[in-house]
């Protein structure tokens, strides 16, 4: 399957994923689920980093809930009630900007690891091609898919009320920065 395709696969399934996760979620679950993290944000991080990001968290629930509610003005005041629980501070919502914020705190780390990935797989390349050794199609395509396919379920476990080990975010953008390792040194090249 094309790239783009795949992509534009996992955005359709991100999309259904956050809605699914946001209308079927009650405040109770919510509450348990962000408890747990912030228990494995405690163990990990430590109480200032736990504190900041929390704050941050619903900071972000918040402002979200505003826009929301002064985008979609209801008629009756039960479907706003409805809107309301969705956005209470033990909802879904605290718990998804919990999680999307803890994402964001592990960009710095991440970041650079990915360039350093691509760097090394052009690297790799060079290598390949001093060596007369030949790209294999299939095997950038393999690892271009699996990359795509890794990002994607990445998003969905983040995205999805459910809970998980923290641990998912690094393991997850190391694995994503070998595959685009491989991708871009198995990039196929034509001369003609």
């Amino acid at each position: 399957m094309n790239p783009v395709r795949q992509v534009l696969v996992w955005c359709v399934i991100l999309a259904s994923a956050v809605l699914a996760g946001l209308w079927t979620q009650d405040i109770v679950r919510s509450g348990a689920l962000i408890a747990r993290w912030q228990q494995q944000l405690l163990a990990s991080y430590g109480v200032e980093a736990t504190v900041h990001i929390t704050a941050a968290a619903i900071q972000r629930a918040r402002a979200i809930e505003q826009s929301a509610l002064q985008a979609w003005r209801w008629p009756d005041h039960s479907a706003t009630d409805a809107a309301r629980a969705v956005h209470a501070p033990g909802g879904p919502l605290t718990l998804l900007t919990l999680k999307a914020t803890t994402a964001i705190a592990w960009w710095p780390v991440l970041v650079p690891l990915w360039l350093a990935a691509a760097v090394q797989g052009a690297t790799w390349r060079d290598v390949r091609r001093h060596r007369f050794a030949g790209s294999d199609p299939r095997l950038h395509g393999a690892c271009t898919s699996m990359a795509i396919a890794t990002a994607g379920v990445a998003a969905c476990a983040l995205v999805l009320p459910v809970d998980l080990p923290l641990s998912i975010i690094p393991a997850s953008g190391v694995a994503f920065a070998a595959l685009i390792a491989g991708a871009i040194a198995h990039y196929p090249t034509w001369h003609g």
